[in-house]
Parts: structure tokens; C-alpha cells; sequence
């Protein structure tokens, strides 16, 4: 069974709302800079850790396990600062959790797997942490997990 893990440093960038323009050749949209450049970044990093582990691109249903760990607000008391960093707080303000997500699996299109059409399965949160980052762990999924045929 394949898996890949790694921790990317840096704070977890949400996928921005595309512009979107008209031309005569039709429409198009374009990412904004910000998540295109934080998207680059993470395919990069995903590339350079598969090559060093020496994983191939995954084929087939995966699983991919995501754990965003945000910045804790500088305007927070030293009280609400330890509640969140002992997850007693959770970001419960935006970005949302399914635009994290969103970036994430778009930035590993074409690096971890051939499309985002193959991921199955999600595990995903948003946590505060004293250094951002962003977890990410794909593994081979052949089957439908235990108890979701059942829901």
C-alpha cells in the first residue's frame, strides 16, 4: 500500500474566487495570485518529497488526510492564545475549510496524481498552531471505507 506524507511549512492558503473574463476566443478564468503562487509552491514541495522518497505518481482511489494549522490572531489575549494552541479553540472564522481543501488538491493535480477525480476519500481540519503549516498524507484507498455503506 503507497502513502505519501509531508508537512508544508507556511500558512495554509485558501483557493480565492477566479476572475473571470470574456474574449472572443470565450470565457477564461484566472486564479488569484496569491493562491497560484501558494498552489505552485505546495506541487513543488509535494514533487520534491516523491522524488526523495522515490513514490511514484498514485493510480487509482486514494485517501488524502489534511490538517491545517493556522496562525493564531497577534490581536488575541495571552489567555485565548494558550486556549487555541491547546485546542481549546478551533478556527471556526473563514477561510472556509472546503477552500483549503480546494487548494491543496488542486496544487497536487498532475504532481501526486494524474487528477483530484481520484481522491475518494477525506480527512481534513483546521486547527490553530503556533507554526503554521499544512499536513499533508495520501495512501492507496481500493475500497469503500468500513461503515460509510451503511450511512
Amino acid at each position: 500500500m503507497g502513502m505519501l506524507w509531508f508537512f508544508f511549512e507556511g500558512e495554509p492558503v485558501a483557493q480565492g474566487r477566479p476572475r473571470i473574463y470574456r474574449n472572443r476566443n470565450g470565457i477564461h478564468t484566472v486564479d488569484p495570485e496569491k493562491s497560484r503562487e501558494y498552489k505552485e509552491a505546495l506541487g513543488l514541495f509535494a514533487q520534491g518529497e516523491m522524488s526523495k522518497d522515490g513514490i511514484s505518481p498514485f493510480e487509482g482511489p486514494v485517501k488524502a488526510t489534511l490538517r491545517f494549522a493556522r496562525s493564531v490572531p497577534r490581536s488575541w489575549s495571552a489567555a485565548k492564545r494558550k486556549s487555541a494552541l491547546s485546542g481549546g479553540m478551533l478556527p471556526v472564522s473563514r477561510p472556509d475549510l472546503d477552500n483549503y481543501v480546494k487548494a491543496a488538491l488542486d496544487a497536487l493535480n498532475g504532481v501526486v496524481w494524474e487528477d483530484d477525480g481520484q481522491v475518494t476519500e477525506i480527512v481534513a481540519c483546521k486547527v490553530y498552531a503556533e507554526r503554521p503549516e499544512v499536513l499533508v498524507r495520501i495512501e492507496d484507498c481500493p475500497q469503500v471505507p468500513d461503515g460509510l455503506n451503511d450511512l
